[in-house]
């Protein structure tokens, strides 16, 4: 189920991958490549968050927070990303305990 829903993406340098106040619909991976955090600041300025690294997951809380996301990702470099649907992982989680 895991593998049919695992749907991989190459992005540019600079490409955003999501952005402030849309709604979290998937759970990201870095695979290869850097991704950044960031927050808009005052006069256009971005404020980096967090420096996300290969093997790392992320955009996650915003879903189960129930919110929109409270900051923007973006790549730095080209970058290789897995997604997987939330509701799936959602489902999963509600079936495994341990993978909570």
């Amino acid at each position: 189920m895991l593998a049919e829903n695992f749907t991989i993406h190459h992005y540019r340098k600079n490409q955003v991958i999501y952005a402030e106040k849309e709604e979290p619909e998937f759970l990201w991976c870095l695979i290869e490549g850097k991704v950044k955090k960031y927050k808009d600041g005052i006069g256009g300025r971005c404020q980096i968050i967090r420096l996300i690294k290969p093997i790392e997951y992320f955009g996650y809380r915003a879903y189960f927070a129930g919110e929109h996301y409270v900051s923007s990702a973006a790549t730095l470099e080209p970058s290789t990303l897995a997604t997987i649907p939330m509701s799936l992982v959602e489902s999963l989680i509600a079936n495994n305990n341990k993978l909570a």
